[in-house]
């Protein structure tokens, strides 16, 4: 016999979808709070940073306009081992009303989905802003999520490679670099050795987009010289037939701007010559 609502189940992984990272903890502690009969729900993450147990996030809800009763409140605490974190629940009945066992074994079931859905909206957080670097020309950037003392919560293979390129003794845990939040970092980004990397507030998290620095990319002369042509509109033909140089040539040099350029598209390339007019140098 199924002790949990499938539909109450199904409500909070599609809450995590559509509300975010940012708004899923509110939405899905009241969905559970109202499916138990609760006054009051509190949902708190420990996580251990630096050796030190700290609050990472702690949300509560008003369920219902029922003041809250004196009984004995039920807490659960579950551990998310991916994330090395406590996630500590608690939720308090309405006056006169008591919890039944059913009830009890419920909620448990249910604060584990909670725990799910919240790390399905961390995922899902990383990948809408995969799509946002890729309409902005970064196709090959490495994405990751950060609190605001610098520790990684979540991140993809791409941006782990970027980090280790830079930093071969990277841990993967910490960010190398502090973080001194300002408006700007989300539209002009900063640099850290060979890297770009621009930041934006996601809540009490940091979505952090991370890519080769494109303003000095050791661009050659012959590389921006093609890369002028091209952004003109030029074929191979044409630039080669100019420049003196076989089509094969001409091809050869582009392909290896791109890769150090991080691009794909020529769209890219003209956004990158409109940036730079020096080519970097």
């Amino acid at each position: 016999m199924e002790i949990t609502n499938r539909k109450t189940v199904s409500d909070l992984y599609e809450a995590a979808l559509v509300q975010g990272l940012d708004g899923f903890a509110a939405v899905g502690l009241e969905r559970v709070g109202k499916e138990v009969g609760c006054a009051t729900a509190e949902w708190q993450i420990t996580e251990t940073i630096a050796g030190n147990p700290q609050i990472t996030r702690a949300q509560s809800v008003t369920v219902s306009s029922a003041p809250a009763g004196a009984n004995e409140p039920i807490d659960i605490e579950l551990q998310d081992r991916a994330l090395r974190a406590a996630h500590r629940f608690r939720f308090v009945l309405p006056s006169n009303a008591e919890f039944h066992t059913s009830s009890r074994s419920a909620l448990s079931v249910y604060c584990e989905h909670l725990m799910a859905a919240e790390a399905l909206a961390r995922k899902m957080a990383l990948k809408i802003a995969g799509v946002q670097a890729n309409a902005r020309g970064d196709a090959s950037a490495g994405l990751a999520l950060s609190d605001r003392d610098g520790n990684v919560k979540s991140t993809t293979p791409e941006f782990v490679a970027f980090m280790k390129r830079a930093q071969h003794a990277w841990d993967g845990e910490r960010l190398p670099f502090p973080i001194v939040w300002e408006p700007r970092l989300a539209t002009h980004g900063m640099v850290w050795k060979t890297l770009f990397f621009r930041i934006e507030e996601k809540g009490e998290l940091y979505q952090i987009t991370v890519r080769e620095d494109r303003r000095q990319p050791g661009v050659s002369e012959r590389e921006f010289e093609i890369a002028v042509r091209v952004g003109k509109g030029m074929t191979f033909k044409e630039i080669a037939r100019a420049l003196d140089l076989a089509p094969s040539t001409v091809s050869t040099h582009l392909y290896n701007l791109y890769a150090k350029l991080g691009i794909s598209r020529r769209a890219h390339l003209v956004d990158w010559l409109n940036k730079h007019p020096a080519g970097g140098r």
